[in-house]
């Protein structure tokens, strides 16, 4: 930390994977406003700009190769609101936002480079691995075809390699990290048509995957979920194009083998599954065939049955859902033929759901990550049905209100986010609203 660099501001160096993050901290509301550089891109074919997110790019031929996010400011109370650059020949402006917030405040402008995995994929899976480094299996390319490929992606390097490949190519399939340290790959779609009841296996340490026991039924836009016992639960999807299933099983990686267990009283695709804070599973949403669902139900691994609980305000599939530190479940945005902005709360011990705040924009398929202090961030999604974002933004569970935050470098849905030891969040592929999958990150 260098202190006193300018009035009333502090600048820190942060080490983040193969380099450092630079944060200001203003400690006074005489702070200083603006930051100016000079900045200059060597070589004829660079250059810099702003893109349409609003980052800073350092650009070579027409390609970013290095971005600057848009300043985001962190009050006291843990509120965010986004500031903007500025150029003007060599000369850079980063306005520091400050209007309504409470100082201390924060000034987090991360410098990130630009990897691309080795193939663009939507509907893939993202798995934090034991090891630090993130398992990213299968998807669909940007040609539409189903992928076997995985990769790994490494937080010290910045960098995407590739890893064995699946027994099948699979797309909208589940993945969940077992207490083992491998990850289990399950069900999904080979085709358009083509729907798996087959099973994998990832291993680390020999960079493999090998077949494991398959379901009863085939399975795409089902849940996983770990149990407290070891297991995994394995709730709904779609078993073909327009039939949802009630069922569910169990896998147990002991034996290598799945079991069916107690059936849902509704048939559910594109729904959510949370482990709550008790052991049982709350599976909430979705979409059976005919109509998306606001109503929810809970699973009692000693009993192997599930109960109705309390519903949604709205219905609503591709939504997303996470346990807050408090033990209640954020569910929010998805679709219910309308894209929604809204968001629910679920407090386990009532066994109710209750409108919280609302999102700036409406989003399905978005990506959402708890972060370290307990608030969430909601990435991408779908707003319209030509339209993605990326634009990003955090609840506050204290107050249940969302702030915007940094702005991602391209609109996507679908896509997969994993949040890495030192705090950082992956975000991988996904669709664009242009057409076409992607292999940026």
């Amino acid at each position: 930390m260098y202190r006193n660099v300018a009035r009333g501001a502090d600048v820190l160096f942060v080490p983040q994977g193969p380099g450092f993050e630079t944060m200001f901290l203003l400690r006074t509301p005489d702070a200083l406003k603006k930051l100016k550089y000079s900045v200059r891109a060597e070589g004829a074919a660079g250059g810099i700009g702003v893109s349409a997110a609003g980052e800073l790019e350092i650009r070579s031929s027409g390609r970013p190769l290095l971005a600057l996010s848009r300043p985001v400011a962190i009050d006291a109370r843990g509120r965010h609101a986004a500031g903007r650059f500025t150029i003007e020949r060599d000369a850079l402006t980063m306005d520091l936002p400050e209007a309504g917030l409470e100082y201390p405040i924060l000034i987090d402008p991360a410098w990130a480079a630009l990897a691309n995995m080795t193939s663009a994929r939507e509907a893939q899976t993202g798995t934090m691995l034991p090891n630090g480094k993130v398992l990213i299996a299968g998807g669909r390319s940007a040609a539409a075809a189903f992928l076997s490929t995985a990769e790994l992606y490494d937080p010290k390097s910045g960098t995407f390699t590739a890893t064995g490949s699946m027994n099948s190519a699979r797309a909208f399939h589940s993945a969940v990290l077992l207490p083992s340290g491998k990850v289990l790959i399950v069900g999904g779609q080979s085709a358009a048509a083509t729907f798996l009841s087959t099973a994998e296996l990832y291993d680390p340490v020999a960079a493999t995957f090998s077949s494991t026991g398959s379901m009863s039924v085939a399975r795409s836009s089902c849940t996983l979920t770990l149990l407290d016992t070891g297991q995994v639960l394995v709730v709904g999807g779609s078993s073909a194009t327009a039939a949802y299933l009630s069922t569910a099983e169990l896998y147990d990686p002991t034996a290598a083998t799945f079991a069916t267990t107690g059936s849902m009283s509704a048939a559910r695709g594109d729904h959510v599954a949370v482990l709550l804070s008790s052991g049982t599973v709350l599976v909430a949403g979705g979409y059976n065939g005919t109509s998306f669902l606001s109503t929810a139900e809970v699973y009692n691994p000693a009993t192997a049955t599930f109960s109705t609980t309390g519903s949604m305000s709205v219905a609503r599939g591709g939504q997303t859902a996470s346990l807050l530190p408090t033990g209640n479940v954020l569910v929010a945005g998805g679709f219910s033929g309308a894209f929604q902005s809204t968001a629910d709360l679920y407090n386990p011990g009532a066994g109710t759901f209750s409108p919280t705040g609302a999102m700036a924009s409406a989003r399905a398929y978005q990506a959402a990550t708890v972060l370290p202090n307990g608030n969430v961030l909601i990435a991408g999604g779908q707003s319209a049905p030509a339209a993605f974002q990326a634009t990003a933004e955090i609840y506050n569970p204290a107050d249940g209100s969302w702030s915007p935050t940094g702005t991602m470098g391209a609109r996507r849905a679908g896509h997969a986010a994993s949040i890495l030891p030192d705090g950082r969040v992956l975000v991988v592929g996904g669709s664009a609203d242009t057409g076409g999958n992607l292999k940026t990150a």
